[in-house]
């Protein structure tokens, strides 16, 4: 594993640059995942406020006579500075490997500071609040027995769950239930467009604006 942060910028805001790969990762009930790059780049943070997240981070892990609630208070306005600056996040690449199988990502994410709602609405879990200010866009690609091989995985675990204990089906039958119903939904997806197939890949795009959503230029129902 290997990682590598740039600090870069002048003036009122900085920008920082973080670099992560990693050879290999496995476990015994997980998939192996080999290959691992993420590039992740963070624009527009607000100096003097990342200068008072740190002083407050450092203040939380002082010595026993620093007040927690002091430290959280000026935590909070720390943050809601650095989204005043209207940051931006970037993820690309992200690539990687899955059981031998390829997949890749790029996510941007921008905060639209200048209409920030107060931060009593922010962060009290108010998702009204947050779709108001963000904007964002990314792809996802998986090749396709990847992609089928995630869809089965967790139909099964939804079927597992919903299963009475008490229940005569065997795990052999729910593992063909879910094999069978992710290569219907799958199917379904390619046939609405919400995947589209490139060579032995398929891929969705989105694109988010303050609640709206679509996928692959379809407008999505966004929960409320």
């Amino acid at each position: 594993m290997r990682s590598d942060t740039r600090q870069s910028g002048s003036g009122d805001s900085i920008s920082l640059a973080l670099s992560y790969t990693l050879e290999r990762l496995n476990g015994v009930t997980l998939p192996e995942i080999e290959a691992l790059r993420m590039d992740m780049l963070v624009e527009q943070l607000d100096r003097a406020a990342l200068d008072r997240y740190v002083d407050a981070t450092q203040m939380l892990g002082a010595a026993p006579g620093a007040q927690p609630g002091d430290a959280m208070e000026q935590l909070g306005a720390a943050v809601y500075g650095m989204l005043a600056g209207s940051p931006t996040l970037t993820l690309e690449p992200v690539s990687c490997r899955v059981d031998g199988e390829p997949a890749e990502a790029r996510v941007t994410l921008q905060v639209d500071g200048e209409n920030l709602p107060p931060p009593a609405s922010l962060f009290a879990g108010d998702s009204a609040a947050w779709r108001s200010v963000l904007s964002g866009a990314g792809r996802l690609a998986l090749s396709e027995p990847l992609a089928q091989r995630t869809a089965e995985g967790l139909m099964l675990s939804q079927l597992r769950a919903n299963t009475p204990a008490d229940s005569k089906v065997t795990d052999a039958q729910l593992q063909t239930m879910a094999r069978q119903q992710s290569q219907a939904m799958l199917a379904g997806l390619l046939h609405q467009g919400m995947l589209v197939r490139e060579g032995q890949m398929v891929h969705s795009e989105f694109d988010y604006e303050r609640g709206a959503l679509s996928i692959n230029g379809q407008a999505m129902p966004m929960l409320r």
